[in-house]
């Protein structure tokens, strides 16, 4: 009988051991599964670009379309200067040469008056029909002891306005040394301008004249 409670006490007291050595396992997996989900969460990467790819890829995207924008613009600010280039060409383009002088024609006293060209060109102004003109009006008088000679030219560029302008002053200067013969002719030649006005050019001998005429041509392009 002795025998028999000591082997039910040795069964009970393996029993409450088994039953501990148990929650002990199942404590220690619930610590561990613990330590395993914020093990997880501070593994996770903290840049939102890696945990989502298109968002990485929409800032690229967005970054481009800044720079077309961007390139956009500046084409067109281009193509609103070159617009205005263009509107300043016209608006210099626009100056009539024939209708100016018609224009003076009707103010001053010009006299008989006869066109500079061909053989009279070349030996009044030697060199100058080697250019090509966009616009040209020359008149000479009919009366070579008359001092009334006007040349207005549009040049094909600024640097054949120079080359013009310096056979324009040549003509000027031959007179007033002696080609006007009298002194009075001469003295009016003496008051002779040249003006150039980018590729314009014009050469006024009008004597009290002068002065008046060469500022109405300056006076075209003015804004």
């Amino acid at each position: 009988m002795k025998k028999l409670w000591m082997l039910i006490l040795a069964v009970s007291v393996l029993l409450l051991v088994l039953t501990g050595c148990t929650k002990e396992g199942e404590d220690q997996a619930q610590i561990d599964g613990v330590e395993q989900g914020q093990q997880t969460e501070t593994d996770q990467p903290e840049n939102p670009e890696s945990q989502d790819p298109n968002l990485s890829e929409d800032s690229t995207n967005a970054g481009d379309s800044e720079q077309e924008q961007t390139g956009s613009s500046e084409a067109q600010d281009e193509e609103s200067q070159n617009e205005a280039d263009t509107e300043d060409s016209n608006t210099t383009q626009s100056v009539d040469l024939q209708a100016f002088f018609e224009d003076i024609q009707t103010q001053y006293d010009l006299g008989s008056l006869t066109d500079i060209e061909g053989e009279l060109m070349d030996n009044y102004y030697p060199g100058l029909s080697d250019y090509t003109f966009v616009q040209y009006v020359g008149k000479a008088p009919m009366m070579t002891s008359v001092v009334s000679e006007y040349i207005f030219a549009e040049c094909e560029s600024e640097e054949d306005a120079e080359k013009v302008a310096e056979i324009l002053q040549a003509r000027i200067d031959s007179q007033v040394e002696g080609g006007a013969w009298y002194p009075e002719s001469i003295e009016a030649w003496n008051q002779a301008k040249v003006v150039q006005e980018g590729t314009f050019v014009a050469l006024v001998a009008s004597a009290e004249n002068t002065d008046a005429i060469v500022t109405a041509f300056e006076d075209l392009f003015k804004a």
